[in-house]
Order: C-alpha cells, then sequence, then structure tokens
C-alpha cells in the first residue's frame, strides 16, 4: 500500500515537463488501458478482458505497477527525476511460492476473489 508519494523534487528536476501519480489519473478520471485483442475477436473463444489502471493508486499489487509518470525533454532527464520521487509503501501479506498461492490460508490480494478473478 502506498503511504506517500512525493514528486516535488522530481518536478524541479532538469528538463522535466509533467509530473503524474495514480491520484491525478484518479482525479482527472482517465480510466485504463483495456485487453484490446483476444482470440475470441477472431471467432476463437472468447476470453476474460483484463484492465489495467495508467498508473495505480493507493496499492501496488507486484512488481512493475506503474506508480508515476515524468514526461521529460529527453529520455535519460525523465529517468534521472524517476528516480527523486519518494515513496513510502506499508508492505503487504504475500505468497512467493506457487504451491502455497493455492492455499485456503494463503494471503488475497484486497479486492480479488480467492480464484484471482475481480
Amino acid at each position: 500500500e502506498i503511504l506517500s508519494m512525493d514528486v516535488s523534487k522530481a518536478i524541479e528536476a532538469e528538463g522535466v515537463l509533467l509530473v503524474l501519480t495514480g491520484e491525478d489519473v484518479a482525479a482527472d478520471g482517465l480510466g485504463g488501458i483495456p485487453c484490446t485483442q483476444l482470440a475470441g475477436d477472431g471467432g476463437w473463444l472468447k476470453g476474460h478482458r483484463t484492465y489495467q489502471s495508467l498508473l495505480v493508486h493507493k496499492r501496488v499489487r507486484h512488481v512493475g505497477d506503474r506508480v508515476a509518470m515524468v514526461v521529460a525533454e529527453s529520455k535519460d532527464q525523465a529517468r534521472n527525476a524517476a528516480e527523486l520521487i519518494d515513496i513510502s509503501y506499508d508492505p503487504m501479506p504475500f505468497v512467493s511460492h506457487l504451491e502455497r498461492a493455492g492455499e485456503a490460508k494463503a494471503p488475497r490480494c484486497p479486492g480479488f476473489s480467492n480464484s484471482g478473478a475481480k
């Protein structure tokens, strides 16, 4: 869970044009990224369309969840500014072994059922 995020140093970094967070995405109602092509689109079996937030707000569910986006005059400036973002997390319970993930007592991601479907 994201406890706090300070982007002030990133905003002031050289070449930075914009810094967005999940809070900005939620406040502006920007939505997310739907899965736009599945096998069912070509007449095959239909699949479950997944939805990904542009930037996560409040809760990070896995390594790779996007929490902020920096737009700068160059890629190096954007990367350098991103390193200046100060984020504080409260770690959630997790499972690191596949065998344990299926156990009834294994921690679940809040907002999801035991099957993993929302």
